[in-house]
């Protein structure tokens, strides 16, 4: 937003044009590949999703790796990929705890997780 949109943003009041916020935000590089269409059949997205996310970890794991960023369509979707990664987690083969593994962890957000109840 630059002082053109300030101005037209005025305070009524006053006419004061609407102060401009500067963030220096920083980039990250994004890599993006096209695993092919998910499948038709129930369970399709989810058992793809959840494979598309353990390859993304395989391809580049650690703190330093980077983050995956997965979109699902509703909360159920996002529970079921969240469930088998934790699953894949617990029958995969048993190795040393990695430091720069230790903090995978899935983080879901959708409407509900923003619902406030006291």
């Amino acid at each position: 937003m630059g002082p053109a949109t300030a101005a037209l943003l005025q305070d009524a009041a006053t006419g004061a044009p609407a102060p401009l916020l500067v963030s220096e935000g920083r980039s990250f590089p994004v890599h993006t590949v096209y695993l092919g269409p998910p499948g038709r059949n129930f369970g399709d997205v989810e058992a793809a999703a959840a494979a598309a996310v353990r390859r993304a970890l395989g391809d580049s794991p650690g703190v330093g790796g980077g983050d995956v960023l997965c979109f699902l369509p509703g909360a159920a979707e996002i529970r079921r990929v969240v469930a088998a990664l934790q699953q894949a987690r617990r029958v995969a083969p048993r190795q040393p705890p990695q430091p720069e593994t230790r903090g995978e962890q899935p983080l879901t957000l959708h409407p509900t997780t923003l619902i406030h109840k006291p």
